[in-house]
This record gives C-alpha cells, structure tokens and sequence, in this order.
C-alpha cells in the first residue's frame, strides 16, 4: 500500500520542527486567513477596544444595587426600572457604568454598552442577605471607578465592615452616593455614615415610585442639576438629601 498522501484533499506543514498532516478543506474553512477567523480576531479586538476605553472614561460609575429578600414586591420591580433608566441616562462618549448586586442576580461589568447592561439588569430578583461590605471591597478591588451608588432598602449584614470598606475608597478618592428606599429607616444611618466617610451624597425615598423615576439625576449628565440639598429633595422628590 502506497504511504503518499492525495495532495487534493490533505497538505504537509511543518511546525515547530515537526510535520504535521492537516487537512486541506478544514485549514481553508477555519485556518489563519479564512473569513471565521478573520470575524472572531475583529469580534476580539472590537471587545479589547471597549474594555480599554470602559476603564479609561472620565467617568467611571459602579452601582451596587441591593437584591436581599427583603426586595421582593413593588421595590425589586421598581429598582429593575431605577437601574435601567440610569444607565439609559448615560453618556457614551464620556461615561462607563457598572452593575453588581448583592447576592449577584445581575452582575455586569464596567461597560459603555448601556442598553446590553440594561437588559441584563432584568435579571434582579430578591434573594438572600444583604452583605453589602464585600460587593463594595469586589468593586474597588476589580474596578477603575469615579463613584459609587449604593442602593438597598435595609440593614447590611455588617455596619462596622461596610464602615472599614468606606475608608477604603476614602482613601482611594472614590466618593459613594449612598440611596436608601422604603418607609422602613433600618440602615439609614449606616448609608448615611458611609456617604459621609465617603464624601458622597446620602439620599432617602420614602416612595419607591419616586426613586424609579428620578435615579437617573445620580448619572455625571445630570449630577449637576442636582443643587444644594433642598434643591435636590425638591427635584428628586426624596424625603431627605444630605
């Protein structure tokens, strides 16, 4: 029996100093210079392009969005519609934006992608505790950020953590606006002692509706309009700003 190979359907190549058989049809199909390989090279380079630009925007926000059971109801429904409209608010050409919640039902990494990261964020649902000190030590470890938005309903499973986490990104220079929503006042002063650590703005909505309508003034765009703390209730409607 002959060892050659037919040249019409199998090429010797050698690589590495050894050869190595390959067949023809395949190499053309998927080899170095075939259209798939050209598009996933572009693919990964269009996403290495995004990440780089993400992390190097004059903005860079990461919200930290409490998921716990005590979510369930109105208030998750709500903060599924607070969460897309602020990043639906976000400027592209100078704004990134994170989403991480507590017990990771959405986790969404910085991006510029604003209407993907706001479908994903219809993935939040109530579940779990409410272990707000190590989704904020994830973020300032993994992230390049500007600020921070913090939102929950309730008590952190640590105040005295959550506190130690908030002098980090003190001295990091990273600001956190702190947002309490509901009627009940449990982990107001916890929030409102981490955005003052923090040198960010502690915002409290009483009326969940208010918050979905109005978070999107937290974004750089509209930070600004915000004013001084009575401005800011007044425009917000929240129940205090400070």
């Amino acid at each position: 029996m002959s060892n050659e190979v037919d040249n019409k359907d199998k090429d010797k190549i050698t690589a590495g100093g050894s050869n190595t058989t390959i067949d023809t049809a395949k190499r053309i199909r998927f080899g170095q210079g075939s259209a798939l390989h050209q598009r996933v090279a572009q693919s990964a380079n269009k996403a290495q392009a995004e990440e780089t630009a993400s992390a190097t925007m004059p903005n860079r926000v990461a919200l930290m969005a409490d998921d716990s059971g005590s979510m369930a109801g109105p208030k998750v429904e709500l903060a599924r519609i607070a969460l897309t409209s602020f990043l639906e608010a976000c400027d592209a050409s100078n704004t990134s934006a994170s989403v991480h919640t507590l017990n990771g039902t959405v986790n969404v990494p910085m991006t510029r992608m604003f209407p993907i990261a706001a479908v994903e964020c219809a993935a939040l649902r109530a579940t779990g505790g409410t272990p707000l000190a190590q989704t904020m030590e994830k973020v300032l470890m993994n992230e390049s950020l500007t600020r921070g938005v913090i939102v929950s309903d309730g008590e952190p499973d640590s105040a005295i953590a959550c506190f130690d986490q908030a002098q980090a990104y003190k001295e990091s220079g990273t600001p956190i606006d702190c947002v309490h929503i509901g009627e009940s006042v449990s982990g107001e002063e916890t929030l409102a002692r981490i955005a003052s650590i923090t040198g960010g703005l502690y915002i409290k909505f009483d009326k969940v509706e208010n918050f979905a309508e109005n978070f999107r003034f937290l974004t750089p765009r509209y930070r600004a309009l915000l004013g001084d703390a009575k401005s800011a209730a007044k425009l917000l409607g929240a129940k205090e700003v400070r």
